[in-house]
């Protein structure tokens, strides 16, 4: 479970106390997630049942970029990625954003990239 983006007063507070109380398995940081096998993620985030749930906190550059949609207007001409005869703009602005990343490669803030 990736969770970020939490607004409010003291809402990550909350999320935090939430998570620790439900007893989640939370993975500190991007040296720890780099060195487990998926395995090991499945037995640390143990939960009821067959369940396993492993909590990541805020160590993920997203990339996010509000340009990038999935349908819109550009030079007057409608274009939805939805629509094979439409999405060649959307598509192309998504490959140049994963570009980009992948050029730029690994992050030195200590962050995982998402792409």
């Amino acid at each position: 479970m990736y969770i970020n983006d939490c607004i409010g007063a003291e809402c990550d507070q909350k999320v935090h106390d939430l998570v620790h109380q439900r007893e989640y398995y939370v993975i500190p940081d991007l040296p720890t997630l780099s060195n487990l096998t998926v395995q090991q993620a499945k037995t640390l985030g143990k939960f009821h049942g067959n369940c396993s749930i492993a909590v990541l906190f805020d160590f993920i550059n997203e990339n996010y970029d509000p340009s990038i949609q999935c349908y819109g207007t550009h030079n007057l001409a409608f274009y939805d990625c939805r629509d094979d005869k439409k999405n060649a703009y959307p598509f192309g602005k998504m490959k140049d954003n994963l570009m980009m990343i992948s050029e730029k490669g690994r992050e030195e803030d200590g962050k995982m990239s998402m792409e």
